[in-house]
This record gives C-alpha cells, sequence and structure tokens, in this order.
C-alpha cells in the first residue's frame, strides 16, 4: 500500500493479486465500510459528516497515489484498465 505522503517506501513492485486482482484500493473501501457502519449504527449525523469528509480525503488520496504510481510502473495504466478502483462494478 503506497502513499505519496510516505516516500520513505516506494515499492519495489505492483501487487495485483489476491483483492488487488479485482479492486485497486482494498484498504480505503474496508476504512469507508467501517466509517459508513459506524456512522448507520450510531445513527449520529455527526458521525455521518466525519465518514462523508473521510470519504472525500480518500478520494483525494486516491488520486495523488494513482498518479504517483502511474509515475513508477509503466504497467500500471493496463492494471488500472483491467480493476475497479475502489468500489466492484461502481467506481
Amino acid at each position: 500500500h503506497y502513499s505519496p505522503s510516505f516516500d520513505a517506501y516506494i515499492p519495489s513492485k505492483l501487487v495485483t493479486y489476491g483483492h488487488y486482482r479485482f479492486i485497486r484500493h482494498p484498504i480505503y473501501l474496508f476504512n469507508l465500510f467501517v466509517s459508513f457502519g459506524l456512522a448507520a449504527a450510531s445513527g449520529s449525523a455527526l458521525v455521518m459528516v466525519n465518514a462523508l469528509i473521510g470519504l472525500f480525503f480518500i478520494l483525494k488520496i486516491i488520486t495523488m497515489e494513482e498518479a504517483c504510481l502511474r509515475l513508477h510502473f509503466p504497467n500500471y495504466q493496463v492494471y488500472a484498465k483491467k480493476t475497479w478502483r475502489l468500489l466492484p462494478f461502481c467506481y
């Protein structure tokens, strides 16, 4: 899992197996499931607002990460065309 904000760890290879065969950002998807699940379970508008803010930041981070991954891995574009970014069959 690469983050352009943490350049001390730049991946040496592109992982395309396991969950990454279907979706490029499974960890972010899990984080969103937890955030929105907590919002639904709590029934709190404040928790829902926090989940929506988190969604905004995750989408921004995904855009930044994918730009960096395209620079580091020439075959990333091919991989991206074969997989869903965050939510299978939707996005």
